[in-house]
């Protein structure tokens, strides 16, 4: 059974919520398939099409989509949409580029493979303000 998931800035991608344990996920969505430790030790766990990262305290605070998963912004299929970087692109004024990724931090979320390639397309939805620390640094995108 294929999970949908609804972005939902702030909140997180529905039915999962940022904030939540691992153990709160697994209850959501199943258990994990693999689970490891990358950067900083954090604990990461991944799922057919989607990876999860938590805070070093363990709680959900970041979803990494890969294409074949169920994802919805305000109606739209994201992996399907013809033209992703401008429908988020109506949604807020700011986008930056961020090694590699174009970040729209009003929404909390990253685009890989969009703008600069066809190859390894990712959507990352992260808890807000994991990523503003040196946002200011950041290139803005034309």
């Amino acid at each position: 059974m294929m999970i949908e998931f609804c972005i939902e800035p702030v909140v997180g991608p529905l039915p999962l919520r940022f904030g939540m344990t691992p153990n709160e996920v697994a209850s959501v969505i199943g258990p994990p398939e693999e689970v490891f430790r990358i950067f900083f030790r954090n604990l990461s766990e991944s799922r057919t099409h989607v990876n999860l990262g938590y805070s070093p305290e363990n709680f959900l605070d970041e979803v990494i989509f890969l294409p074949g998963a169920q994802l919805f912004f305000r109606g739209h299929d994201l992996f399907n949409h013809p033209d992703l970087i401008g429908l988020l692109r109506g949604m807020t004024p700011v986008v930056k580029l961020m090694v590699g990724f174009l970040i729209f931090p009003e929404l909390g979320l990253g685009l890989s493979g969009y703008h600069n390639c066809e190859d390894g397309k990712a959507i990352r939805h992260y808890v807000k303000d994991k990523l503003e620390k040196g946002i200011e640094a950041w290139e803005p995108y034309p």
